[in-house]
């Protein structure tokens, strides 16, 4: 007997939805240069392969709790990455 597990709430659902709004944001108000189109390119193609990451966590870990520390992890490092910590 097979039992189906359901598509939860997690850590990484919530970062790549901010994420596509975001590069949603940056498509529709690019700036003065331009320069919003390609940070907005490059944030959707993250937020997407976030995403994917995280349904294929979902499919194979079998807790959710491992799954939240595991993105939260990775957020550190992106947050750590993005401001040069």
């Amino acid at each position: 007997m097979e039992t189906k597990s359901k598509y939860k709430l997690t850590v990484g659902n919530s970062t790549s939805a901010i994420g596509i709004l975001i590069g949603i944001y940056f498509i529709l108000y690019p700036g003065y240069e331009g320069w919003g189109y390609v940070f907005a390119y490059g944030i959707f193609i993250a937020s997407l392969l976030y995403f994917f990451l995280d349904r294929f966590l979902q499919t194979v870990v079998p807790k959710h709790l491992y799954i939240n520390i595991t993105e939260v992890i990775i957020d550190i490092f992106i947050l750590i990455w993005y401001f040069n910590l």
